[in-house]
């Protein structure tokens, strides 16, 4: 009896984990739009809510292209969404590695995958930095 009790608590209190972990948004939670009719029994659509991004530090860029694309790798999956975007500058080119998710339960496995940006001018003699570490980043051509 004591034994099924505690294994039922356990397992309460993992639930409630996943469930705060993975399914609570930040913010005011979800939003919600109508239906472009607008008529009556047109039931409003609700977006589920993502979490903020985070910047990943990025170390090293791989340059294709004759310059104008650029390439990095990160873990993603589940339900990850990446995103690289460039500033590009006459001295460099400041890259973020942003990462976000909406709320849910997403598939837990992660994998390494390549995520691109293409510049408006080739590469150059442009310096590559980390904009959220300001640090220089380590390119290759390929």
């Amino acid at each position: 009896m004591r034994r099924e009790q505690g294994m039922r608590l356990a397992a309460l209190a993992i639930a409630g984990t996943l469930l705060t972990c993975c399914s609570a948004g930040t913010g005011s939670g979800a939003a919600t739009s109508s239906s472009p009719s607008g008529g009556a029994g047109s039931a409003p659509t609700t977006a589920p809510p993502t979490y903020p991004g985070v910047k990943v530090p990025i170390t090293a860029v791989l340059v294709q292209d004759g310059g104008l694309k650029l390439t990095t790798q990160t873990l993603g999956g589940g339900c990850r969404r990446l995103s690289l975007q460039a500033q590009e500058s006459a001295t460099d080119v400041r890259l973020t590695l942003t990462v976000t998710r909406p709320s849910g339960i997403c598939p837990p496995y992660v994998t390494l995958v390549e995520v691109s940006t293409t510049l408006h001018a080739p590469l150059g003699t442009r310096q590559l930095v980390d904009a959220s570490t300001g640090r220089p980043i380590t390119s290759r051509s390929g």
